[in-house]
């Protein structure tokens, strides 16, 4: 019994100083992981985002991202993106994928709740996607479809403020530079390039 009382109190310790340690570690600590996302509503135009009708592009994106913290406020991870674009009855659909690098300003072991960390952040995404274009012959409509392969650079800045210790609330302006080529069923290619601004909140978990 006294065995089993002494193994209770040291699991107790244990979980306590666990938890006294992660309070008194910076949320962007060496060693810390990050998983987040975010929903975004954004408008494009230009050549590469309006169809032949001068329908404005507009996009749904979730974006998930995960960060590993290689040292102080250096994050190195993976960034994942779907997105659903539309132009009026036209749509397309994305898959992305790739690395990215940030670093986020901060000092000191007790950071956490109420702290505000500024960011900067670069990435490089593989874009794989396809489209459908309704049209019309006479009265018969028929649909056009299209394979969509291309890369992108990102950009961004922003800023987290902790929620709790492990839990921030995201707030970031990001630039977009895409190249896609879109390749019609069977026939040749076409490549694209453009540009966008994007301005995405979202919620963040460091643990």
């Amino acid at each position: 019994m006294k065995i089993r009382r002494i193994a209770l109190m040291i699991g107790i310790l244990s979980i306590f100083s666990i938890s006294l340690l992660s309070a008194q570690t910076a949320p962007i600590a060496a060693g810390k992981m990050m998983l987040s996302g975010d929903l975004s509503f954004s408008s494009f135009g230009g050549d590469l985002y309006e169809n032949e009708a001068g329908d404005k592009l507009t996009t749904i994106s979730v974006n998930p991202t995960f960060g590993y913290f290689v040292m102080k406020g250096l994050q190195v991870g993976a960034i994942g993106m779907f997105q659903n674009l539309s132009w009026g009855k036209d749509k397309e659909t994305f898959i992305g994928v790739g690395p990215y690098v940030a670093y986020f300003l901060g000092s000191g072991q007790e950071e956490g709740k109420g702290k505000t960390y500024p960011y900067a952040a670069a990435g490089f995404v593989y874009y794989t996607g396809s489209s459908e274009t309704e049209y019309y012959l006479g009265e018969d409509s028929q649909v056009y479809e299209q394979d969509i392969s291309g890369t992108g650079l990102l950009f961004s800045l922003g800023f987290v403020h902790m929620l709790t210790n492990s839990i921030g609330f995201d707030t970031g302006v990001s630039y977009h530079i895409n190249s896609l080529e879109y390749e019609p069923k069977g026939e040749t290619g076409e490549t694209f390039d453009g540009e966008t601004l994007n301005i995405s909140f979202g919620i963040l978990a460091f643990f």
